[in-house]
């Protein structure tokens, strides 16, 4: 895969103050998010971590733009974010690709709609397809593919419209676990690559460890932060050099830990 591609766009900061959310039944309240700070630096790749059913995607989504918090603030380099933009990129869970239209056109979806001419716009696509290891399958359809490449897809999409913050809602949480470990070297890559800020939700206390600078490990619902843990150890990585640190060992066994011993209900 190649890692030639950069940003044009400066990677920056963002910061959720305060959340707290609340979902409203009509007539009975569920809390999800209690109070929760928390600050993505300027390029650094951050994840949240927590049980099933935390409220990691509901606190990603506040971030995003897409939910609005029952309390508490979103800021975007120190300004209180808008509505969802382009400067705040997103890959969900499930793909979400046109079937209809080529892999190639998928990429380049985001710039047609910012209005950039087609040769401009193929030009990035092919890219950033490059980039994820597509670019032979370009002309492909979605029906086309593998689940781990229509991930790929969905990232070099994403990645195509040069985001400051590239937000990931557990992007291989579908996939088995072969195709889960290929495509955690490749986003670690194609990080080192962009040096973009990114904010990535998982349950997945090795697919954290491995990615991140720093974990924010959650309790249960109604959801705190635990502890912020930072990942010190050296990059780039592999799993070989990982398992091979003593420092692994007890870095893993204190996050899960913490998931373990996690208060709430």
């Amino acid at each position: 895969m190649s890692s030639t591609t950069t940003s044009t766009v400066s990677p920056k900061r963002l910061e959720g103050r305060g959340i707290r959310h609340v979902f409203d039944g009509g007539k009975s309240s569920v809390p999800a998010i209690e109070g929760i700070d928390i600050e993505a630096r300027p390029g650094e790749f951050l994840s949240i971590l927590g049980p099933s059913g935390c409220g990691k995607s509901t606190l990603l989504y506040i971030l995003a733009g897409f939910i609005a918090p029952t309390e508490g603030q979103v800021l975007l380099q120190n300004e209180v974010a808008g509505p969802p933009g382009p400067e705040r990129g997103i890959v969900f869970q499930d793909f979400v690709l046109f079937p209809w239209m080529s892999v190639v056109d998928n990429v380049a979806y985001g710039l047609r709609e910012q209005g950039v001419r087609k040769a401009e716009r193929t030009e990035i696509a092919l890219r950033y397809l490059q980039m994820v290891g597509l670019e032979s399958s370009a002309q492909s359809f979605p029906k086309e593919l593998s689940g781990g490449m229509k991930q790929r897809v969905a990232i070099a999409r994403t990645l195509a419209t040069d985001p400051a913050v590239l937000l990931m809602d557990e992007p291989f949480g579908a996939l088995d676990a072969l195709t889960r470990s290929i495509l955690q070297d490749q986003l670690s890559d194609v990080w080192t690559s962009t040096k973009k800020t990114v904010v990535f939700v998982t349950h997945s206390v090795e697919e954290a460890i491995f990615l991140s600078d720093r974990i924010y490990v959650m309790s249960k619902r109604p959801s705190t932060v635990r502890e912020i843990v930072n990942v010190e150890l050296p990059r780039p990585r592999t799993r070989e050099s990982m398992l091979q640190d003593p420092a692994y060992g007890s870095l893993h066994e204190h996050v899960r830990g913490l998931l373990m011993d996690s208060p709430g209900s």
